[in-house]
C-alpha cells in the first residue's frame, strides 16, 4: 500500500491512498470465511457452502466493507496517530475508484486548524449602550403588572372604549349591496380593540358604539392580497367588557411578587434592579457583538471547508430541532445552507481566533469563575449557588459549556482593552444601529446587483 499527503491549501489536506488486490487480498478472504461460517443455504450444511458461491452472493459488499475499514485504518495511522495535523471537522472522501478483486484508489479530504498570529485594532472605536432606567419605565412595568392582574367587568350604559372588550356576531356582507353571505356568520367572537394587530378600518367604527348596536365595517385589501376586494361585516356589540385594575397598594407589591417584597416601594427597587441587569446584559451582548464583528474582520482567515460545513450542519440541525426533528414540506436544504453559510464562516473564523488569544493569553478557567458565576445566577434567581452547581455538575456536557461561555467572556474582556470604548446612550446608540443596518443593506442590494448582472451574462 503505497500513501500520500499533499497540500492542497494552507488548510487543506489531501491523504491519497492506493492498494493493490494483494493488499486487501487476505482481509478480503477473512470476511468471506467468516461469511461462509453463518451462511445457511438450502442443500448445504451450515459452514459448508462453497466459497465461490459465498463470494457471488456477499463479495461486492463485504469487498467495500474491506475497503472502507483499510481505508478509515489507514487515516487513523496516517494522519490521526502521528500527530502532525490538527485536523477541524469531518475528513471527506473525495475520490473512491474500486471494485471486488481489484485496486483501490482513495482521497480523503481533511482541514486542520491555521496556523497565524491575531490581528489586533490600531485606534480603532466600538460604541457601548449605556442606559439608566428612569421612573417612567418603572412605571411602565407596573401598568403592565396591574394589567396583568386585573379582571374584566362587564361595562353598562357606556359606549365602547379604544381599550375595551368586545362579544359581538360578525355577519360578512357583500360589500357591494349589503346582503349578508350565507354561512359566513360568526357569534359570539372577543376583541380586545386595545391590540395594535387590529386593524384600524375593522376597530374605529365599534368604538363608541353601545350594546345592542350595529355598525357596518369595511376592510380594504391589503397589498398581498391577490383579488383585491373590499371585505365587509355587520358588527352587533353584545357585550362590553373593561379591565378593572387592581390598586396599586402594598397587597398588589406582595401578590405580583409572590410574597418577595411586603411595600410598593420595595416592588418598585425589585422592578428596577431588574431593568438595571436587563440593561446590562443587553449592553454586554450588543458590545460583544461589536467586537466580535470588529475582530473577525481584522483576521480574514482561511477557514477548512470542513469547519464551514460543521457550521452548516449545526444550523440544519437547530433548525429540526425547532420543527421537532421535521422540516419544513419542500424545504430546499441546499438553498438554505448557501444562504447561510457567509455566518457559518464569520462564526467558524470567530472560533479560531477566540481559540487563538486563549492560547497566547493563557486564558482559562478556574474553580473560583465558576463559584462567581454561580453566585451571581443564584441571585438573580430563587435557587442557590450549591444547588446551580449540583445541577451543572451533574448534566454531561453542562460544565464544560459553562466553561466556553466564561472563557468567550474572558476573551472579550481582553478584546475591549484594545479598543477605545465610546459609551452612547439609547437614542444615540440606536441612531448608529439604524445607519449601520442601512449600509449593510445598501452591500446586500448591490452584491445581489452585481451577481445578477453575472447571471445574465452566462
Amino acid at each position: 500500500m503505497r500513501t500520500s499527503i499533499n497540500k492542497v491549501t494552507p488548510v487543506e489536506f489531501e491523504l491519497e491512498i492506493n492498494a493493490t488486490a494483494d493488499d486487501l487480498k487476505e482481509d478480503f478472504h477473512s470476511q468471506l470465511r467468516a461469511q461462509r461460517a453463518r451462511t445457511v443455504l438450502k442443500g448445504f450444511r451450515k459452514g459448508k457452502v462453497p466459497l465461490s458461491l459465498v463470494k457471488k452472493m456477499y463479495g461486492r459488499e463485504l469487498a467495500f466493507g474491506v475497503a472502507e475499514k483499510s481505508i478509515q485504518q489507514t487515516y487513523e495511522s496516517e494522519v490521526m496517530q502521528p500527530g502532525e495535523h490538527e485536523v477541524l471537522g469531518q475528513p471527506k472522501i473525495t475520490v473512491l475508484d474500486y471494485e471486488m478483486d481489484g485496486d483501490l484508489r482513495a482521497v480523503i479530504r481533511f482541514g486542520v486548524r491555521p496556523q497565524f498570529d491575531v490581528k489586533y485594532p490600531k485606534r480603532e472605536s466600538v460604541s457601548k449602550l449605556v442606559h439608566e432606567v428612569t421612573e417612567e419605565e418603572i412605571d411602565h412595568e407596573i401598568e403592565h403588572l396591574q394589567e396583568s392582574a386585573a379582571d374584566l367587568a362587564p361595562v353598562e350604559g357606556e359606549p365602547v372604549g379604544e381599550d375595551d372588550f368586545v362579544l359581538v356576531d360578525l355577519q360578512k356582507i357583500d360589500a357591494a349591496s349589503g346582503a349578508p353571505l350565507i354561512g359566513e356568520k360568526r357569534e359570539d367572537a372577543t376583541f380586545y380593540l386595545g391590540d395594535e394587530r387590529l386593524r384600524a378600518e375593522f376597530r374605529d367604527p365599534i368604538v363608541g358604539a353601545s350594546a345592542g348596536d350595529t355598525v357596518r365595517v369595511s376592510i380594504p385589501p391589503s397589498d398581498e392580497d391577490e383579488d383585491k376586494t373590499v371585505t365587509a361585516y355587520q358588527i352587533t356589540v353584545k357585550e362590553i367588557k373593561r379591565k378593572d385594575l387592581p390598586v396599586l397598594d402594598d397587597d398588589f407589591a406582595k401578590e405580583v411578587s409572590q410574597g418577595q417584597v411586603e411595600t410598593i416601594e420595595a416592588l418598585r427597587d425589585q422592578i428596577r434592579e431588574r431593568l438595571v441587569s436587563s440593561w446590562q446584559q443587553r449592553s454586554r451582548e450588543l458590545f460583544e457583538s461589536k467586537v466580535v464583528e470588529k475582530i473577525v474582520a481584522l483576521n480574514e482567515i482561511e477557514i477548512p471547508e470542513s469547519v464551514v460545513e460543521m457550521y452548516l450542519d449545526a444550523f440544519v440541525e437547530e433548525l429540526k430541532k425547532n420543527r421537532e426533528q421535521e422540516l419544513p414540506e419542500g424545504f430546499d436544504e441546499q438553498a438554505y445552507r448557501e444562504a447561510r453559510e457567509d455566518e457559518a464562516v464569520h462564526q467558524a473564523r470567530w472560533m479560531l481566533v477566540k481559540d487563538r488569544i486563549v492560547e497566547e493569553q493563557n486564558l482559562e478557567v478556574s474553580e473560583a469563575d465558576r463559584d462567581a458565576f454561580f453566585e451571581k445566577s443564584a441571585a438573580d434567581g430563587e435557587v442557590s449557588s450549591d444547588l446551580l452547581k449540583q445541577y451543572y455538575s451533574s448534566v454531561s456536557g453542562l460544565i464544560e459549556r459553562l466553561d466556553q461561555r466564561l472563557l468567550t467572556e474572558k476573551v472579550i474582556d481582553f478584546l475591549s482593552d484594545k479598543f477605545k470604548v465610546v459609551e452612547k446612550d439609547r437614542t444615540a446608540f440606536e441612531k448608529e444601529m439604524e445607519k449601520q443596518a442601512k449600509k449593510e443593506a445598501k452591500e446586500i442590494e448591490k452584491e445581489a446587483k452585481k451577481e445578477a448582472k453575472k447571471a445574465k451574462k452566462k
